[in-house]
């Protein structure tokens, strides 16, 4: 099931996000998620997320969240399973940055390759 929370300051004037507040609310949704739990911080605090993990498919560390790619630029944290295709995956001019069977970082890596024909 899982569960996710997010903050993101937006205007330049904004203040920084209250990652207190991010993991309150990670906390209060504990039930959706009992396997495990991550947390990620924008190094300017602008951003966070969280996640609350119930491990079905990729019960290992690899499947772990919030994600960031071998960049360390890109962060995302989702609460669907998702698939990719062999095909797909071959297109990757890259290899994932992770060994996890999860398709969310290979998805991401796609859609940072292709933009939005990725989706298709």
């Amino acid at each position: 099931m899982c569960g996710i929370a997010g903050a993101f300051s937006f205007r330049p004037e904004a203040e920084p996000v209250n990652i207190a507040v991010v993991e309150r609310i990670n906390q209060a949704q504990r039930r959706r998620g009992p396997d495990g739990e991550g947390h990620w911080e924008s190094s300017n605090s602008r951003i966070a997320l969280a996640h609350r993990r119930l491990a079905i498919i990729d019960t290992g560390q690899s499947g772990a969240q919030p994600m960031t790619d071998a960049t360390g630029r890109w962060t995302i944290t989702f609460k669907e399973k998702s698939t990719i295709t062999a095909n797909c995956e071959r297109t990757l001019s890259a290899p994932a940055s992770s060994s996890s069977r999860n398709a969310i970082p290979k998805s991401l890596l796609m859609r940072l390759q292709f933009g939005e024909r990725a989706d298709s």
